[in-house]
């Protein structure tokens, strides 16, 4: 556990460092006092496994492609969404669905649950952590196929945050 939290102290601390608008002092030390309790949460709570794995140069390249194919799809979504408001008629279908997901650690569950959320037309309701199913509110229900409403709301993050935490 000790190198885990370790790991995430020292990972998070570069990427302030490099983030950082200034190379004072001060502004390091603050980092420092914010890094520190992170790293122990993080190497704590959640990331399973050696810490060398959490180092692993391909979990971080899936997480910036999380990240990217997140800013994508909510400019795609919400410019969906832009659409029926500006309409005169509102051609909405709204309801919820369940979908199915395969990821099981918790940090894999709350990332997808908050993509979802982030995600205009859709929200994260509920997740029935016996069967790991989410229910999720969306704008306008585009498919009656269960297996095509998951690839159309989860498909595209669960595949790579399976990775970044898998």
């Amino acid at each position: 556990m000790k190198g885990r939290c370790l790991a995430c102290g020292a990972l998070s601390y570069a990427v302030w460092a490099l983030l950082a608008p200034t190379t004072d002092v001060d502004f390091l030390l603050a980092g420092l006092m914010i890094c520190v309790p992170l790293g122990w949460f993080f190497g704590t709570y959640a990331f399973e496994g050696p810490a060398r794995k959490m180092l692993d140069p391909r979990r971080w390249g899936f997480m910036l492609l999380y990240l990217l194919v997140l800013i994508k799809e909510v400019v795609k979504a919400g410019v969906f969404v832009t659409g029926i408001v500006l309409k005169r008629e509102l051609a909405i279908r709204p309801g919820v669905v369940g979908i199915k997901t395969h990821l099981s650690k918790r940090w894999e569950l709350t990332l997808l649950a908050n993509s979802i959320t982030l995600t205009p037309g859709t929200f994260f309701l509920d997740l029935d952590e016996r069967s790991k199913t989410m229910y999720v509110h969306w704008i306008t229900i585009r498919s009656e196929s269960l297996d095509e409403v998951k690839r159309m709301i989860a498909g595209r993050y669960e595949r790579i945050l399976s990775r970044v935490f898998g």
